[in-house]
């Protein structure tokens, strides 16, 4: 299993004070599991038990399975936990961090 602990931005706003402006970006922890293929059932259910499971741990709710071509959202629920996992196409991630 991989999993990978990244920062993106949040929100951004701008803090003035008498020197000037500067811009103030604050950043959100996201989980992000990477699968070649989703097609099989059983891979696809371990991979989002694994994204529940270390959400619940490391206290994150930003989820995101990255796969070749799946894109969505949806509400996901293994023992007694339930999590919003995003689904996106790798490449699609990739041209978003750019």
């Amino acid at each position: 299993m991989v999993i990978i602990c990244s920062s993106r931005p949040l929100s951004k706003s701008k803090r003035c004070d008498s020197e000037g402006c500067s811009k103030k970006v604050t950043f959100s922890p996201s989980l992000i599991q990477v699968a070649a293929d989703l097609r099989d059932p059983k891979m696809g259910a371990r991979k989002v038990r694994g994204l529940i499971k270390a959400g619940h741990e490391l206290r994150c709710d930003d989820l995101l399975l990255l796969s070749s071509d799946e894109r969505g959202e949806s509400r996901e629920t293994w023992q007694g936990r339930s999590a919003i996992i995003r689904r996106e196409p790798v490449w699609q991630w990739l041209l978003d961090q750019g």
